[in-house]
């Protein structure tokens, strides 16, 4: 099992972490609203997305079919494990196989994908989906991570034009995968 660098983690650390929550925000199609660091002690960070958008396009769950609910899962799921996925890039840790983390990411990410299984596989494979994804796309969640260490935050048009013309290199990553 994978291990982390031990808490607290530093701004470059938060930076990349919520630098991936964007990234896999724009490739899930949200509207960026902000992503930020915030100076308290310890340091934390907020990737923020237009929920009241996503709500208005909504279809009901029993319209959309199951293994298409199961993919959307995995994406949601992926998203959120994304932020400590991209840490262990960042410090060049391997993770070869379930890393388990107790923070708000993961349990919102077990809660999508365990509620029928009553377990965590569905949890590896999002580690395993964001790690790919993030690799494929590391200069632009650096791009992105180092701006936000500069400035501490980064508005939504700026991201969803730092990220736009990827959707391609997304589809064929999540392909592969």
């Amino acid at each position: 099992m994978a291990t982390l660098p031990p808490y607290p983690r530093g701004r470059r650390e938060i930076a990349f972490h919520e630098a991936a929550h964007a990234v896999f925000g724009a490739m899930l199609g949200l509207t960026h609203v902000r992503v930020d660091v915030f100076a308290s002690q310890p340091l934390s960070g907020f990737y923020q997305f237009d929920s009241k958008a996503l709500k208005s396009q909504s279809v009901p769950k029993e319209e959309i079919p199951p293994e298409e609910l199961d993919l959307a899962g995995l994406m949601w799921a992926a998203s959120y494990v994304s932020g400590v996925m991209a840490e262990t890039i960042l410090h060049g840790i391997e993770v070869d196989g379930w890393l388990k983390r107790d923070c708000q990411d993961f349990r919102t990410a077990r809660t999508l994908l365990t509620a029928g299984s009553g377990h965590d596989l569905g949890l590896y494979y999002a580690q395993c989906l964001a790690g790919h994804v993030l690799s494929a796309n590391w200069d632009l969640v650096a791009q992105i991570a180092a701006e936000i260490q500069v400035r501490g935050w980064l508005g939504g048009e700026e991201l969803t034009r730092t990220c736009a013309g990827r959707e391609q290199c997304w589809a064929s990553v999540v392909d592969r995968y």
